[in-house]
Formats: structure tokens, C-alpha cells, sequence
């Protein structure tokens, strides 16, 4: 799983150039759009990554002074997306995807 770079400019659509000109604020924009970020799914993944996007409310978190700390996804709720999708994730592909979400979440800690 990849993400987007943090550190690299948002693109600005012309719909906030409007609303920044409205402001009386000048913002040059890019000449070029940025490219859109594309994830290719192999297709024996494809079923499991359904699974695992569809479950993205379905996370256990404790909260701490230091913040959030991202415990993993709760079983019984993926079960039941599982459930309402009509599809079965492949058991250790999520744990993998789930493993790689909680390196970035918790990354801050």
C-alpha cells in the first residue's frame, strides 16, 4: 500500500481560485494539474481489498493524552461487511493490509 506524498503541493481547481480571488487573495495556480494517485489491485486481491475499504469505520482505537492509538480492526464488524457485501476476504491478505494501515497510522506515536 502506498499513500500520497505529504510534503507535495495540493493542486488548486478553479472552483477555489474562485473563492480565492473572492477573498482578495492572489494564488498562482499550476499550469498542469497534478496527477491523480493510481493503485493497481491484482485481481486475485480484488475481493479483499473491497473488504478492507469498505471497513474503513471499522477500526479500534484507544484514546491517550499523547493522542489516538490505532489497535486494529474490530473482526465482528468485518464480518458483518463481509456479510452485507456477499464476499469473503482472504483472512491473511487483510491481516497484511490491516498491518500496513496501522505502521501509517500510528506512525506519530
Amino acid at each position: 500500500m502506498g499513500r500520497e506524498d505529504p510534503g507535495a503541493p495540493a493542486a488548486i481547481d478553479d472552483d477555489a481560485l474562485r473563492q480565492f480571488r473572492a477573498l482578495g487573495v492572489r494564488v498562482a495556480a499550476d499550469a498542469a494539474p497534478a496527477p491523480e494517485l493510481v493503485v493497481e489491485i491484482w485481481p486475485c486481491h480484488a475481493r479483499t481489498w473491497a473488504v478492507f475499504v469498505a471497513c474503513e469505520r471499522c477500526w479500534r482505537a484507544v484514546g491517550t493524552l499523547g493522542g489516538l492509538i490505532w489497535l486494529g480492526l474490530d473482526l465482528v464488524q468485518v464480518a458483518e461487511v463481509e456479510r452485507r457485501l456477499d464476499v469473503s476476504a482472504d483472512f491473511p491478505m487483510l491481516q497484511a493490509a490491516e498491518t500496513a494501515a496501522l505502521v501509517v497510522l500510528n506512525e506519530a506515536l
